[in-house]
C-alpha cells in the first residue's frame, strides 16, 4: 500500500506542500463502526466513500469489528453538518454526520470524505479543496439549506502527501 501511495506522489508533477496535520495517530487499516439506527443514505455514502478510499491504497472501512478505532453517527447538526472528535495521541477517532444532507447526495459524500480526512490526521489548510471545504448554504425562514453540489469531490497531491506523513511516520 505504501508503495502504490509513493508511486502516485512520483507520477505527479512538481508540487508544494501545503497539508496541515492534527495532533493524532494514524494507524491503517482503520475501521469506523456505523452506530446504531444510522440513516442508510449516510451508510450508503460512507461506505463509498471508504470504496474510492481503498480504490487508491488507502485501507479505510466503515464496519462492525473488534479492531474498530471510532464510530461514525448521524444526528440533526443545528451548527455545522459534520465533525470529527479525537483522542489526542489516541487512534479514536468518532465522526458525526448532519441528517440535513441525506437529500444532498454530492454534499454528503464531500462533507464524509472530509471528516474521514481529518480522522487520517489532515487539518484544513487554506486551499481551495477537500481540507477547506464548506457547505454552501441559501437561507429560507426556517433554517440554513444546503446547496447541492454540481460535484463529488476527491484527494489533491497534498492530501496525500499528508496521509502519507501522518499515518506512514515521515517517510
Amino acid at each position: 500500500m505504501r508503495m502504490i501511495l509513493l508511486a502516485i506522489l512520483a507520477m505527479m508533477s512538481i508540487y508544494v506542500s501545503s497539508y496541515v496535520l492534527i495532533p493524532i495517530q494514524c494507524n491503517l487499516p482503520k475501521i469506523i463502526t456505523p452506530c446504531d439506527g444510522i440513516d442508510q443514505t449516510v451508510l450508503k455514502s460512507s461506505l463509498e466513500v471508504a470504496q474510492s478510499l481503498r480504490d487508491v491504497g488507502i485501507q479505510f472501512y466503515f464496519g462492525k469489528s473488534i479492531n474498530s478505532t471510532g464510530f461514525l453517527c448521524d444526528k440533526y447538526l443545528s451548527n455545522g453538518f459534520g465533525y470529527m472528535s479525537s483522542y489526542i495521541e489516541s487512534d479514536v477517532t468518532n465522526i458525526t454526520i448532519s441528517t440535513s444532507l441525506k437529500d444532498y447526495p454530492n454534499v454528503l459524500y464531500n462533507v464524509i470524505l472530509h471528516e474521514v480526512l481529518h480522522s487520517l490526521g489532515l487539518n484544513h489548510d487554506g486551499e481551495d479543496g477537500l481540507m477547506s471545504y464548506a457547505v454552501r448554504t441559501t437561507y429560507n425562514f426556517f433554517m440554513n439549506r444546503p446547496v447541492e453540489d454540481e460535484r463529488k469531490l476527491w484527494l489533491s497531491i497534498n492530501n496525500f502527501e499528508g496521509i502519507l506523513e501522518s499515518c506512514f511516520n515521515n517517510i
